[in-house]
C-alpha cells in the first residue's frame, strides 16, 4: 500500500447477518485494526475493498452496502467518507 516493500492487508469478515468489518492484517496474520462498515448488504457483486491514494497519502477504499465509500489510513482510521446516494455497481 505505501510502497515501503512489506505488504499491507485488508479483508472483510462479517460481525453478524448484514454487519461487516474492514480489518487490517500484518503479514503474519495478526490483526492490527478494524473498522465497522454500515449495516446492509451489496444488492450485487462489487468490488469491496481496493486501494488508491487521497491527495498523497495511501488509503484503502471501502464501499458500504448503503452507497457510502470510506478511505481509510494504512492503519485503519477514516480519512474521509462520502455518500453516493444510491447502490454502488
Amino acid at each position: 500500500l505505501n510502497g515501503d516493500g512489506i505488504s499491507e492487508l485488508c479483508a472483510l469478515a462479517p460481525l453478524d447477518q448484514g454487519r461487516d468489518v474492514a480489518l487490517g492484517i500484518d503479514p503474519q496474520g495478526k490483526e492490527l485494526w478494524q473498522y465497522e462498515l454500515p449495516a446492509g448488504i451489496h444488492e450485487q457483486p462489487i468490488e469491496q475493498v481496493t486501494t488508491g491514494r487521497l491527495g498523497d497519502q495511501p488509503v484503502w477504499i471501502v464501499c458500504g452496502a448503503d452507497g457510502s465509500v470510506q478511505f481509510l489510513s494504512i492503519d485503519g482510521r477514516l480519512v474521509y467518507r462520502f455518500q453516493h446516494g444510491a447502490q454502488l455497481t
